[in-house]
């Protein structure tokens, strides 16, 4: 129990940050996110630790109760006897304590979701935002280089044409595609789809070797090639 105890009390503590980490990050669909896990870890205290105050805050406001660390720190001790008492605190508060967290992981996943929509809409993350440092989600490039989150309003492409080159075992495939814009900036529905079929049709052991080529049309004819 003194070992299992600590660890149940530090995963409920930042949960919610992973949790608000996971709905804020936007990251390519057609992979896993293979962030290293002190970036995660640190990503992740430091979402806690912001949520934590605000609803502390807030509980202290709404209910007149202040937040009482002393009792965290005992549940944490490795002496039974300050552990036992801790717990015979949190159970005179449990009801509280329960509606606390099931706010705050109610929190956890909305409130960044609703960001990353709000970043999103107002076009925060944009290379020519002067907030784009801040705001821009730099594991997601497919999304930028397919979806068109680049381009100024007005000028978004009309069209976009795929081609990838893969190389299994020798041998060389090239899958294409084109799709189209039709009064939206969703363009790279149908181009991730094709990366999809890249990425996950060779998955037989085979070492293989991947080139894209992608093409937008704007109003303008001004055209862009990325390789």
């Amino acid at each position: 129990m003194n070992l299992a105890l600590p660890a149940l009390v530090v995963f409920v503590l930042l949960l919610p940050g992973f949790l608000a980490r996971s709905r804020f990050k936007r990251i390519e669909r057609s992979s896993l996110d293979f962030s290293p896990f002190g970036q995660v870890a640190t990503e992740a205290v430091m979402w806690a630790c912001g949520f934590h105050l605000v609803w502390t805050g807030l509980s202290t406001w709404f209910t007149g109760r202040s937040a009482e660390p002393d009792v965290v720190l005992r549940l944490l001790s490795s002496e039974p006897r300050h552990q036992a008492d801790a717990i015979a605190l949190v159970a005179m508060e449990f009801r509280h304590i329960v509606v606390y967290f099931l706010t705050l992981f109610t929190g956890a996943y909305f409130f960044p979701t609703f960001a990353r929509q709000a970043v999103t809409h107002f076009r925060l993350d944009c290379t020519a935002h002067r907030c784009s440092p801040i705001f821009r989600f730099h594991q997601a490039l497919w999304y930028y280089l397919l979806s068109g989150a680049d381009f100024a309003k007005g000028a978004e492409p009309d069209f976009i044409a795929v081609s990838a080159i893969v190389d299994v075992a020798g041998k060389a495939f090239l899958f294409t595609g084109i799709g189209m814009c039709q009064g939206s900036c969703r363009l790279h529905r149908y181009a991730m789809r094709v990366i999809s079929v890249v990425s996950t049709r060779f998955r037989s052991g085979f070492r293989y070797t991947t080139s894209f080529n992608v093409q937008f049309r704007t109003p303008a004819d001004q055209r862009c090639g990325w390789r």
